[in-house]
């Protein structure tokens, strides 16, 4: 078999078969094949990197970023959990995750995200974005100020197979308040709910 040099044209070269092998089955199949005739494995260290930057992209984009709840059924795992700063508790599972994107963007009707950069690493992916908004909803215990949000943040992903199981939201929740007014008017101030509304 072809050596592989560690940069894509590796990945995909064809493994080199010996004049004696080319009656066997194996052989005729890989033949057949034509494009496919690189290790499944190979191959599959070469793509699921990407595709699970892509599954991250789509989170952030079209599940966060524009409300697509379509979306969480098939990128998210059953069991998945979120955790975000100033939460009481993670939410756990697909349909409370739903529910908690709804509320989010019931609050930030406007919203959008902009990715910055994302990073994988084993069986995790990081990115970096940028989440505007507009405060028009009671969300994490304030009523709406009408103010604009551009808040910069980091979410960890992790993976379980090639599905999202774990979101970890990471940003500066003093920058936060400070762009929405909070604290200024403590009769703003309302009950918080255990998703953070």
């Amino acid at each position: 078999m072809t050596t592989t040099t560690g940069n894509w044209a590796g990945c995909f070269a064809a493994p080199r078969i010996r004049r004696s092998q080319r009656n066997d089955y194996s052989y005729r199949r890989i033949r057949s094949a034509r494009n496919l005739v690189y290790p499944y494995t190979i191959l599959r260290s070469c793509i699921i990197p990407l595709q699970r930057k892509a599954l991250v992209q789509l989170y952030i984009e079209e599940l966060m970023g524009l409300g697509r709840l379509g979306i969480a059924d098939q990128i998210l795992a059953d069991d998945v959990h979120f955790f975000g700063p100033g939460s009481e508790r993670p939410v756990r599972g697909r349909e409370p995750f739903k529910e908690f994107v709804t509320i989010l963007r019931k609050a930030f009707p406007d919203l959008s995200c902009e990715v910055h950069a994302v990073i994988e690493e084993l069986d995790r992916v990081a990115c970096w974005l940028t989440v505007y908004g507009t405060h028009r909803g009671s969300w994490r215990g304030h009523q709406p100020t009408g103010r604009r949000l551009a808040l910069e943040a980091v979410n960890l992903f992790r993976f379980s197979g090639e599905r999202i199981n774990e979101v970890r939201a990471f940003f500066n929740v003093a920058d936060y308040d400070t762009q929405l007014g909070k604290g200024a008017d403590p009769a703003s101030r309302i009950a918080t709910s255990p998703l953070g509304r």
